[in-house]
């Protein structure tokens, strides 16, 4: 049974190590508030147990954070 995602959060600020990205999805923003950034999905695997979650990061046109990261249960 999936544990849900604010325990697989808490336990990833406690310790990222056991997670590797699996996949990696970048798609270019051409929103008005964005145009020019990117928005980067991360899966994250846990390497003993097999949970997944995913990081999505949000960035300028120039590289900088237009958002910090935030997790996911799934795709979207």
């Amino acid at each position: 049974m999936d544990r849900p995602l604010p325990e697989l959060i808490r336990d990833y600020e406690a310790d990222s190590t056991p997670r590797e990205v699996v996949h990696t999805q970048v798609v270019p923003k051409t929103n008005r508030r964005n145009r020019g950034g990117s928005s980067i999905q991360e899966m994250l695997r846990h390497r003993i147990t097999g949970e997944e979650m995913v990081r999505h990061t949000l960035r300028k046109a120039d590289g900088s954070l237009l958002a910090p990261p935030h997790f996911r249960p799934h795709w979207k």
